[in-house]
């Protein structure tokens, strides 16, 4: 009960407000009726004081300190019965309760103090006994919700009507994963709970707006070893209410059996997707046909460009200094999820796994506008460290034409991190691969594209029986190593300097080029390079001085 529900009791007609109206909400769960000294030492927190306060007949200094000790110990509030020893309430003692918000009544002499406490307590134990029949009622439907296997909007419905708000189930990143029927298209909804700090069995009030829009929400934890969703009632305050809290106590577990459910399979999909990247990274998914069918349920595709992208996480120790850290497993599993909704609501297609105690993000890009400056990634940044509360280091790898330059995506943002996190030490980085040789400008363009300049300078070669093509490429490929030179050819080959001559002239007629033009025998070096990077052939096999180390 609260101490405005007081006034629809007879007992209470003709009794006023002096002060503190505004802490009407005030929880009543007991009724004092004492006139010692001493009385402040016996009373109790959400108890309400009946007093005719004769002990303290003519101190107003007193009646003020009880006043504000009374708010400063939880009490429910302070009922004064006058026209017996105080013909007035002085105003110190209404201005104490005025500054404290705190419940200040005038008793009119029409009942006697112990009718006031009887009719108090009666009623009181009316409302306990229709909160116990409540709570039974709501045990019984959420069981046969249980055994039902109903839908979590079915459970919030129940809690709607059992309690009269409406209320919403958001995770902790902020998606709603169901709600009542009263919740609607609502638009106010807090968008992210990654910055809410919570303790299990406590509340968190807040107004949120939305535009000109606003509303009071109150969100409760349902905790597993962490603050996994949260419970929002949309529309004010509901704590305070008759029965929530044993309403609480039977919703609570039951939301925290399917948030347990729904991490179950997430940890699954998890490590599953964790292995699949794996393969990527290490080789066993060697062509893009492969890297792209195995990685469709992990949200891969084809695209103009891929990109990877690094998180790595600090901590901040307890001398405020950051330090490179690695957070326990689930931890990271929040970050990842944070990282993939974020990135999704700024318009990025991404798909990301867990990595060598990192966050792996694999950018798919439409062109090569779209790779991003160090701008873009200094906003994901600072957005982590507000949402995760942490700072993270980014590693940005070079972009690649194919899923096939993943692994190698990867580890130009694992180089470039691990060179700058050298160079900063204990302070968060953003580090940006470049291009340093011609495989990374090679891979930056769409494999169809390479196909294209390969068919169109060594088409015909490529297309002859395996034996003869891999002579002709590899005289081809020493040839142009050793700068031109037919005799230090043969000598590295172990042929006659003419059989040397005829396979380049074979190579010429086939590809109707000159070996003696400069931009010809270019094309032929960047095609061989280009063969050695698609078919992933030993270096030494096709070995141009100057191309690949």
């Amino acid at each position: 009960m609260r101490v405005s529900d007081l006034f629809a009791l007879p007992v209470f007609e003709g009794a006023r407000w002096l002060a503190g109206r505004e802490g009407g909400w005030r929880t009543v769960e007991s009724v004092n009726m004492m006139d010692a000294p001493d009385i402040l030492d016996f009373l109790k927190p959400h108890e309400l004081l009946v007093t005719t306060a004769y002990a303290l007949q003519g101190d107003t200094e007193k009646l003020v300190q009880l006043v504000r000790e009374m708010a400063k110990k939880g009490c429910a509030g302070l009922a004064l019965k006058t026209q017996r020893f105080w013909f007035s309430i002085p105003e110190e003692v209404v201005a104490a309760a005025r500054d404290a918000a705190f419940p200040l009544i005038e008793l009119p002499n029409t009942y006697a103090l112990g009718e006031i406490v009887s009719a108090c307590i009666a009623h009181m134990m009316d409302r306990r006994a229709a909160e116990w029949l409540e709570s039974m009622r709501a045990q019984r439907e959420f069981a046969r919700w249980m055994m039902e296997g109903r839908s979590l909007d079915d459970l919030l419905n129940s809690l709607e009507r059992a309690i009269g708000c409406p209320f919403a189930l958001l995770e902790w990143t902020g998606e709603q994963l169901a709600a009542s029927d009263g919740v609607g298209e609502t638009e106010v909804l807090p968008g992210r709970w990654t910055a809410v700090s919570a303790e299990p069995g406590k509340s968190l009030w807040m107004c949120v707006r939305s535009g000109s829009r606003g509303t009071e929400v109150e969100a409760f934890p349902v905790w597993l070893d962490h603050p996994c969703a949260y419970l929002v009632a949309v529309g004010g305050r509901v704590s305070h209410l008759p029965g929530f809290q044993r309403m609480m106590a039977e919703v609570m577990p039951v939301l925290s059996v399917e948030m347990g459910k729904r991490l179950a399979v997430r940890d699954g999909a998890c490590r599953a997707s964790e292995s699949y990247f794996e393969a990527v990274v290490s080789g066993e998914l060697a062509t893009e046909a492969e890297i792209v069918t195995a990685g469709k349920p992990y949200g891969i595709h084809r695209a103009a460009l891929h990109q990877c992208v690094l998180l790595r996480p600090f901590v901040i120790s307890r001398d405020t200094q950051i330090r490179p850290a690695i957070p326990r497993s689930r931890e990271m599993e929040r970050l990842a999820e944070w990282s993939k909704r974020w990135l999704r609501e700024a318009g990025e297609d991404v798909a990301v796994f867990l990595w060598n105690r990192h966050v792996a993000v694999v950018r798919h890009l439409p062109s090569q506008d779209q790779v991003g400056t160090e701008e873009t990634f200094r906003a994901l940044q600072t957005q982590a460290w507000i949402a995760m509360g942490y700072p993270v280091s980014i590693g940005v790898g070079n972009p690649v034409g194919s899923a096939e330059g993943l692994a190698r995506s990867l580890k130009d943002a694992w180089s470039a991190l691990e060179d700058e996190q050298r160079r900063a030490g204990d302070c968060p980085v953003i580090a940006m691969a470049c291009v340093r040789n011609l495989s990374d400008l090679v891979h930056l363009l769409p494999r169809e594209k390479l196909c294209e300049f390969l068919k169109s300078v060594l088409g015909p070669i490529l297309a002859l029986p395996t034996d003869e093509r891999d002579v002709l490429l590899h005289t081809l490929a020493t040839f142009l190593d050793l700068h031109g030179n037919v005799a230090e050819t043969g000598k590295q080959l172990y042929l006659h300097r003419n059989t040397v001559l005829y396979r380049l002239s074979k190579c010429e007629q086939l590809c109707k080029m000159s070996l003696k033009d400069p931009d010809a025998t270019l094309q032929i070096r960047l095609a061989l390079h280009i063969h050695r990077l698609m078919t992933r052939a030993d270096p030494q096999t096709y070995r141009v001085c100057g191309v690949w180390g």
